[in-house]
């Protein structure tokens, strides 16, 4: 979790992408410990987290497909990075 001006922003992603680079092309995108956390939670402690967000980002066909069952994620907003789900949500006005 990260905050800055007032937001919160829970990155998470499955955890075998941790540290790992994706490429597709000239694409290039590092999974970096350093933004998404190296520790493991329980999905229950992520939900937790996710309702303080007002920004969420998830990297990995896993989590973003847990998210789309818990109504967090739309399918329709679910983007594919260098063949692997990505999803972004920013809630406005409140959380």
């Amino acid at each position: 979790m990260h905050e800055a001006q007032g937001d919160v922003l829970v990155a998470a992603c499955d955890p075998d992408l941790i540290g790992t680079t994706l490429t597709e092309g000239e694409l290039e995108v590092l999974v970096a410990p350093r933004f998404y956390g190296e520790a493991t939670g329980s999905k229950q402690e992520l939900l937790e987290e996710i309702g303080r967000a007002s920004i969420i980002n998830l990297m990995g066909d896993r989590i973003v497909s847990e998210m789309m069952d818990e109504g967090i994620v739309d399918e329709c907003h679910v983007i594919k990075v260098c063949g692997v789900s990505h999803a972004q949500v920013i809630r406005m006005g409140g959380v």
